[in-house]
This record gives C-alpha cells, structure tokens and sequence, in this order.
C-alpha cells in the first residue's frame, strides 16, 4: 500500500515554514549539503535513500546502515573544515528530517552512534573600545549608528535589521526602542534603549524615512540583509587587520557576539542580570519585567557612561586612590636613590600627578551628584510619569507649626 503523501525534503520544509527564519535557512542548508553527499557517496539522491531505508523491516538493519553513512557525512565535514559544533548543528537539523520520515531516532540515539572530534574549549576574548572605536569610524554613517545602537543596547543584529522608524520613541531623554515579538529570538517583545552617542547617528536617519521604513536593513528579505551586514563587517575587520580565529575557526571579532558581549558585560557590572534581561536572554528578563519603566531607565543610565565608544570610560574613587598610593610608594622607594635635585624635580610631578587625580576625582563626583539629583532613586519610583523628561519646579514645602 502506497503512503497518501510522499514525504520528502521540500515537504519537510514545507512542514516547517511557520519556524523563525533563521531555524529555516540552517535546516535547509544542512539537507542540501546531506543531500550531496549522498548523491556522491551512494549515487542517489537523499528523497531516495530514505525511501530505500524506509523498505528496511529489521530496525537494527536499519539504524545501522542510517547511522553509518551519517557518521561517514560527520568525517566528510570534518575533512572539509567545519568545526565540531557546526557538524553536530547539521545532524541535529537531519535528525529532524529523518524523524519525519518515519524513523524515530532520539537524541540519545545520536550519542551513542555519532562520534565528533573534541571540541577544544578557549577562553573568549572580549573586544576592547579601542577595536570597537576603529570600526565605527571605518564605517559609513548609517552602519555607524547600526554598530553603536547594538553596541549600546544588547540587541542582536537580526533584530536591529528588520526595526522600522515607529519602533523608536523620541520622547524620552534617551531613544527607547521597542522591539516586536516576531523580530526576537524568543519570541517576545522587550524594550531597550541606545546611547546618547548612537542617538547622534541615528536620528538623521529617522527624519529621512517614513513611520514603516526600515532604520538599519537594507533589504526587506532578512536572511539578505544580514548577509549584506556580514560582508560589509568581514570588509572592515580585514582592512583592520582583525582577522584572529580563535583555534575551532571562529572570528574573535564577530558583528553579532562581539558588540553584544560588550553591552551585557558593561551592563552587568551596574545591577548583574541587567545586561542580559535587556540583551534578550528569557531566564533575566522574567527578573526585570518587574521593575518599572522608570527603574529600568535609571539602571541604564547609570551603565551608558561604560558604553560609550567615543569617551573614555570614568574611573572608580578606588581606582584613582590606588593611583595616588603606587605613585606616592614609587617615590618612597627612589627616594634614597636619587638627588635633592632629582627629588625636588619628582615631587613637583608628583603634585601635578596628585592635582589631575583630583581633578577626575570631583569630576566623577559631579558627574554621579548630577545623576542623583536628575533621577534620584526614591523620586522615579513612586513618580506617576516614568520617564523624566525635564526638570519639574520643586514643590513649596508646607509650613508646619507645633501647637504646644
């Protein structure tokens, strides 16, 4: 008896096609690349193995002859360069296929039967500001504003590409950018916010296009605007010489980990968790949707001075006490070294050293007095406008008169 429906790689696909965009593209190119290699391994086409491999009645027959010529495909992308996690993507995707097929595999079943080289584990390197700042300036100003808004808010570069002008709110005193569930990862809208610096580059682009115009993509399709992005990226970061792999062949410097790793470890240092809730990760989000808007503000304003490309991140109180301490010991230690000379000479370095220090130290202070006095902790939340938008006149304080 003939099977009602046929089943092959384009219904599978069909079967699939209500799944994130990207989950699509990846399935597809694993089939394709599976269905070659069975073409010029076995001289069939992949519709025609599993056919074949269907008409098996002995399962143990069976799973042997799949998962032998899926461990052969496994050496072949070895062989050919792919790095151990993209092989184990790859049979991940075929899996699926195959269970479709009518041949139930399980993830365990893959454990037992599918061997992978070694995965050698490196420590990631993050990408320091001076890196991150020669990109943007080799960058044309609308991939300047598309750096620099992902850089400041953790969003990912396939959300940031398909963001229409109606996302962004200009009534704040920072751009908050909401972005729709069907743009996400998990499939849940989430706010966020992009630097003061960002907002320089982006809102140029705003005034020129329209409520639906797409802010950053180039093309409606998203799998070829980031592919557009990729290139345009891979361009700069060859021009710049920052082209170090890291020994499993990933970029160190990439347009998606790089700039988001940059925001969620600055982010964290403020409140942990922080980073990674605005970032888009579900399991801190949960945390943050119970702050306020006006919360959320406030720790982002207070992270944005450690975002910043284009200034020079402040220094701790600590930091700069530390200073003080290793160039006073410093002169301790020269001090039986050197002439009267040599060490009137070094004290008066030493008193310039000492009025710059001071000078960061109020300067820092300032800057955090300013910050309290524009959004103090107790005033945002329990304000009924969650977004400060300007300073409101201070109240008259109500007389009070004890009666004896």
């Amino acid at each position: 008896m003939q099977p009602l429906v046929v089943k092959t790689v384009q219904t599978y696909l069909d079967k699939i096609s209500l799944k994130a965009p990207g989950t699509i593209l990846n399935v597809e190119a694993a089939l394709t690349k599976f269905d070659n290699f069975t073409l010029e391994k076995k001289g069939k086409t992949l519709n025609e193995f599993m056919a074949e491999l269907k008409e098996i009645k002995d399962q143990e027959t069976q799973f042997e002859v799949l998962f032998e010529h899926l461990q052969n495909f496994v050496n072949f992308l070895d062989k050919d360069g792919f790095v151990s996690q993209g092989a184990r993507n790859y049979i991940y995707s075929i899996k699926g296929f195959v269970r479709y097929c009518g041949i139930k595999i399980h993830k365990e079943d893959l454990k037992d039967n599918i061997t992978y080289r070694r995965i050698e584990k490196q420590d990631r390197e993050p990408i320091t500001r001076e890196q991150l700042k020669q990109i943007v300036m080799e960058a044309d100003p609308r991939r300047k504003a598309f750096y620099l808004s992902n850089s400041s808010s953790g969003m990912r570069p396939q959300e940031s590409l398909q963001l229409r002008k109606r996302d962004f709110d200009l009534s704040l005193e920072r751009i908050r950018i909401r972005i729709p569930a069907k743009y996400t990862k998990t499939k849940k809208s989430r706010d966020t916010y992009i630097s003061k610096e960002a907002a320089e580059y982006v809102k140029p682009i705003l005034s020129s296009i329209g409520p639906d115009g797409l802010v950053f993509g180039t093309s409606e399709n998203p799998k070829r605007a980031i592919l557009t992005e990729e290139q345009y990226f891979n361009a700069i970061r060859k021009k710049l010489h920052l082209t170090d792999k890291y020994d499993s062949g990933v970029h160190k410097i990439t347009l998606g980990g790089s700039l988001r790793s940059w925001f969620i470890t600055k982010a964290n240092r403020i409140d942990y968790g922080f980073g990674h809730a605005l970032a888009g990760h579900e399991q801190y989000m949960k945390n943050y949707d119970r702050l306020s808007l006006a919360e959320k503000f406030q720790l982002y304003i207070r992270a944005e001075p450690t975002l910043l490309v284009f200034e020079e991140e402040p220094k701790t109180n600590q930091e700069l006490a530390q200073k003080v301490k290793e160039l006073e010991e410093k002169l301790r230690e020269q001090n039986e070294m050197i002439s009267p000379e040599q060490l009137a000479e070094m004290k008066e370095v030493m008193a310039k050293h000492k009025h710059d220090i001071q000078e960061w130290y109020n300067q820092s202070q300032s800057y955090m007095e300013f910050i309290e006095s524009k959004y103090p902790y107790s005033n945002l939340i329990q304000s009924k406008n969650p977004y400060p938008l300007a300073d409101e006149p201070e109240k008259p304080k109500k007389s009070r008169s004890r009666t004896k």
